[in-house]
């Protein structure tokens, strides 16, 4: 009996860059900075934590319109596949949990305020961009 793992990640289908585009200088630039403030105002009660952390994970869709990945196994056993689909495997929520409130929350602010104001200049807009679609692993180790 031998069995054959293979991971891959699959993309859902996006917008095209020319949407992308619009969206950000129309939208995705005010509404991600309104986003960014409600995020981290929400994580500063312990009620709201969860709120502000899902909103400043979701930040790059927010801005650029960017799909989120999603993890497909691909399994054969005997010539017989299996596909389960799902989501990136996390680290554990209690180290992300001490992370984001001993590290997280200063890094991922500096890291989002540096990210939103190299997005405001056209020419180091690509590296805001990256800095911003990064961010949800600056805060709490959350792997995309």
């Amino acid at each position: 009996m031998q069995q054959t793992n293979v991971g891959m990640n699959m993309n859902r289908q996006r917008p095209n860059f020319l949407v992308r585009i619009i969206w950000y200088i129309f939208v995705g630039w005010w509404l991600g900075g309104f986003c960014l403030l409600l995020g981290y105002l929400c994580c500063v009660s312990i009620i709201f934590l969860p709120v502000g952390l899902m909103i400043l994970n979701r930040l790059p869709v927010i801005l650029t319109l960017r799909p989120s990945s999603q993890q497909a196994n691909v399994t054969t056993t005997n010539g017989r596949v299996t596909v389960n689909m799902g989501h990136i495997q996390q680290n554990r929520f209690l180290v992300r949990a001490i992370y984001f409130f001993l590290i997280g929350w200063w890094l991922g602010f500096i890291w989002a305020i540096v990210g939103y104001c190299l997005c405001l200049t056209i020419l180091l807009l690509p590296f805001g961009l990256l800095m911003l679609n990064r961010l949800p692993a600056v805060l709490t180790l959350y792997r995309q």
